[in-house]
C-alpha cells in the first residue's frame, strides 16, 4: 500500500501509485481513457500522458532508487519531463471550455470543466489502479515465493496461493467501491463541490478562473493539485496525508543520496 499512495493512481495509487504495463504504448493508453472523447478531447489526452508516466513509474525498483542516487535523479528528471508534457493539454482544455473567449472560465464554464475532469479521472483510476494493484501484488508474490517454498509443504503452498488470490480480489473490489463512491458523491453534491473547487482555483478572487490558475492546479502531484482534488471529493483527507508523507520521505531519500554522493567525492 505504501507504493500505491505515493504517486497516486488514486489512493493509488498508494503512496506510490504506479500505473503499469511495460508494453502498453501510446495507442493502448488512449484506449484506456477514451482519448477520442468528443466533449473533452484535450482532457482525455491529458490523462493519456499521465498514463504514460504511470507506466514508467511501474518499471521502477523502489529499493534501487533508495540506494542509488543516480537512479533517483533519473526518475525525478523523467517525472518532470512527463509533467511538462501535461501543460499543453491543460492549456488547450482551458481554451475548449472558455466558450465566450474572454480568457477566463466563469462559474458555468468551470463547472463544465469539473464535470468532464471528474468523469475522466474516475475512468482513468478504475483502469490504472487495478493494473497497479495487480502488478504490485504479483511482485510481492514473486518476492515471497522462495520463502514460502522453504517454510511450507506443497498442500500449504496451494492454500497460501489461494489466499493471496482472494486477498487480491478483495482489494480490487474495495478499490472499485471507493472510486464508485467518489463518483456518486460528486454527482450527488456537484453544485457544492464545484463551488468549493471554483473558490479553490480562484486565487485572485475575481470570480473567474484564470488560465495560469487552472494550469497550476492540474499539474500532477503539486500542492494545488491535491487541494482541488480534495475540494472535488476525489481525494480523501487520509489519502492526501499519505501522499504528503510519501513526498516528504522521497525528498529525504533524495537529500540523503545527495549527501552520500558528496561524501564519496570527498573521500
Amino acid at each position: 500500500e505504501f507504493w500505491l499512495k505515493t504517486y497516486r493512481v488514486d489512493t493509488l495509487v498508494a503512496p506510490s501509485l504506479r500505473h503499469s504495463v511495460n508494453t502498453m504504448g501510446c495507442g493502448a493508453g488512449r484506449g484506456l481513457v477514451a482519448a477520442k472523447d468528443k466533449d473533452a478531447p484535450f482532457l482525455a489526452e491529458y490523462f493519456v500522458e499521465l498514463g504514460k508516466l504511470m507506466e514508467e513509474m511501474d518499471k521502477i525498483d523502489p529499493m534501487k532508487m533508495l540506494f542509488d542516487p543516480e537512479e533517483a535523479k533519473r526518475v525525478q528528471e523523467m517525472q518532470e519531463a512527463h509533467k511538462e508534457r501535461l501543460k499543453p493539454w491543460i492549456h488547450m482544455s482551458f481554451d475548449k471550455h472558455d466558450h465566450n473567449k474572454d480568457g477566463s472560465l466563469d462559474r458555468a464554464e468551470a463547472q463544465e470543466f469539473f464535470n468532464h475532469y471528474t468523469r475522466l479521472f474516475i475512468a482513468f483510476h478504475k483502469k490504472y489502479d487495478v493494473m497497479l494493484l495487480k502488478s504490485q501484488m504479483a511482485k510481492e508474490a514473486v518476492f515471497a515465493q522462495g520463502r514460502i517454498a522453504e517454510m511450507f509443504d506443497a498442500s500449504m503452498q496451494v492454500e497460501l496461493k489461494a489466499l493471496m488470490k482472494a486477498q487480491e480480489a478483495a482489494a480490487i473490489t474495495e478499490l472499485q467501491k471507493r472510486l464508485k463512491t467518489k463518483r456518486e458523491n460528486y454527482l450527488a453534491n456537484k453544485a457544492a463541490l464545484d463551488e468549493e473547487a471554483f473558490n479553490c482555483l480562484d486565487t485572485s478572487t475575481d470570480g473567474k478562473v484564470q488560465r495560469q490558475e487552472l494550469v497550476e492546479a492540474f499539474m500532477f502531484e503539486s500542492e494545488r493539485n491535491d487541494e482541488v482534488h480534495l475540494a472535488l471529493g476525489l481525494l480523501e483527507a487520509d489519502e492526501a496525508h499519505a501522499v504528503a508523507n510519501a513526498k516528504k520521505l522521497g525528498e529525504t531519500m533524495q537529500g540523503a543520496g545527495a549527501e552520500g554522493d558528496s561524501d564519496c567525492q570527498m573521500q
